[in-house]
């Protein structure tokens, strides 16, 4: 069994191998938006973990000797940890374990895995669970950040798979009847910067939100954020909260914990610009459309560059109705991808004593929302403004349009309050990159739209989508202008400038879908 995957080989039925979180990650970087240097040890190495080390039975034993309840499920985490600790990874599969970890390194430098263990150049790196179940997707129990050192890393990954005996959790599988589970885990290099989330549910008035924060990225809830809510439409700031932050969560590299330092003065600023969080905003917006529900986005931001770390699914069914999931392997080849509201890894009886009750299928996304968002979004984002924030929140302001510089291509709406200077931060070449970006999103779902017609089911890569489409004569724009367009939108990911003619490419690309759609 393979130690460790990489999220290119990860497809949409692989729950059960990978787990939730991970499979979802893996469609976020397979549509081509920036994710983190990573690996996944999946489900399987967890469960020959148990059994070679010969606890499996033991651990059953424990939870059958202590009462079913929450004091009863303390008792017992606290001697199945004493359990994982006490044994030890197999030889090969730790070699193959630092091997993986090493490769997180920053790329110029070399280190093998007998080199690891309390190396100089050990990297720092992130270990997320992914449980191939998930009732509360947002809750994120036994998240490992700042781990760094080969042993380090080897005791992170058994504390990863004891989140999942938390005597919070192991009463919530008992009570929807998950009699077994297994957990895979994503491992991602960890990234300097500050932190966002972004948030995307359907029923609210602005439906997209973004907390923007300093510091390392918050599982636990710990930091007070600004919050910023976005018009959907045109994607534009709506309403900033500034809010004191008393401490920020920081990488101590010498100890190889995470603490906490307090920011005095500089926690009354607004943590992101404007220009980050829409970059943040539109992150969001286009993993809402992938992943065909509300979400909750954890990203890294460091000067223009916006990473996604982890999409959650957020889960508003009451569950108390969970279906079957046991699909065949050439279902899952069909159907590469099953919302989290309609397939759980195992059923709970209905009242009636049926196998499994059905839950109603989730409302489709309006198609206001399904479509990309039109040039003004970019016009919008291409010229931020930033607030001189001299009090804990920002209240709504009147719109109004600034109007054009000299030689200035490009609109965007600027709020103006008297007391409150708006600053010009101009950067053209960043308003191209992103409707590159954005023409390369319009182009990519019209060719999946085309492939589904086709073939009853989603592509698993960007290339299969081009080449089958190809090949059918469906493609909606020549493949000589696809490769082109998708070329230069590779090149911009490593923040170069758009040339003119990548602009002017990515303009006839539009048309030509304006037109078909027309």
């Amino acid at each position: 069994m393979e130690s460790t995957l990489t999220l290119i080989n990860i497809y949409g039925g692989d729950h059960a191998k990978v787990g939730r979180r991970a499979v979802d990650l893996a469609r976020v970087a397979q549509a081509r938006y920036p994710v983190p240097l990573c690996f996944v040890i999946p489900c399987g190495l967890y469960d020959e973990f148990l059994e070679q080390s010969g606890i499996k039975d033991r651990i059953s034993g424990i939870y059958d000797r202590h009462a079913q309840t929450i004091d009863g499920y303390a008792r017992a985490y606290k001697e199945v940890r004493e359990l994982f600790h006490r044994v030890s990874f197999s030889r090969e599969i730790k070699e193959e374990l630092l091997e993986a970890y090493a490769s997180l390194a920053i790329p110029s430098k070399e280190a093998g895995a007998s080199d690891l263990v309390g190396g100089e150049d050990d990297p720092a790196v992130v270990l997320i669970p992914s449980p191939d179940y998930l009732l509360r997707p947002e809750r994120l129990d036994g998240v490992q950040q700042n781990i760094i050192g080969g042993e380090r890393f080897l005791d992170a990954i058994k504390e990863c798979w004891l989140s999942g005996f938390l005597p919070e959790l192991v009463r919530e599988r008992q009570q929807f009847s998950v009699e077994r589970f297994s957990m895979g885990i994503i491992v991602q290099q960890q990234l300097p910067g500050d932190s966002a989330e972004g948030f995307y549910r359907r029923g609210d008035e602005h439906p997209i939100r973004v907390h923007g924060y300093f510091g390392l990225s918050d599982p636990y809830g710990e930091v007070i954020k600004d919050e910023h809510l976005i018009a959907k439409e045109h994607l534009r700031v709506v309403k900033t909260t500034v809010k004191q932050q008393p401490f920020k969560l920081y990488p101590e590299e010498q100890s190889g914990v995470v603490g906490q330092s307090y920011l005095q003065d500089k926690g009354a600023e607004q943590a992101l610009s404007e220009r980050q969080v829409l970059e943040v905003a539109r992150l969001t917006k286009r993993v809402h459309l992938l992943l065909e529900q509300d979400i909750r986005l954890f990203c890294s931001v460091k000067d223009e560059r916006v990473t996604v770390l982890l999409a959650l699914k957020e889960n508003h069914s009451s569950l108390t109705q969970i279906v079957d999931e046991s699909p065949s392997p050439a279902s899952v080849m069909e159907d590469e991808y099953v919302p989290v509201e309609e397939a759980f890894s195992r059923p709970v009886p209905s009242e009636e004593g049926s196998a499994a009750a059905a839950v109603e299928e989730d409302e489709p996304v309006p198609a206001e929302e399904v479509s990309v968002y039109d040039e003004q979004a970019e016009e919008s984002f291409s010229e931020p403004v930033t607030y001189d924030v001299q009090e804990p929140s920002v209240e709504d302001g009147e719109e109004g349009e600034e109007p054009l510089a000299d030689g200035e291509e490009t609109l965007f709406d600027l709020f103006q309050q008297e007391d409150r200077p708006v600053e010009r931060s101009s950067s053209p070449s960043l308003g191209a990159s992103a409707f590159i970006d954005e023409v390369v999103a319009e182009l990519e779902e019209a060719m999946e739209r085309s492939y589904k017609e086709l073939y009853g089911r989603h592509s698993r890569s960007t290339d299969e989508l081009v080449s089958s489409l190809d090949e059918s004569g469906s493609l909606p724009v020549p493949k000589d202008v696809v490769d082109a367009l998708l070329a230069a939108h590779d090149r911009l990911q490593g923040s170069f400038d758009p040339e003119d003619h990548e602009i002017g490419l990515a303009w006839r690309v539009r048309s030509s879908l304006a037109a078909r759609e027309g």
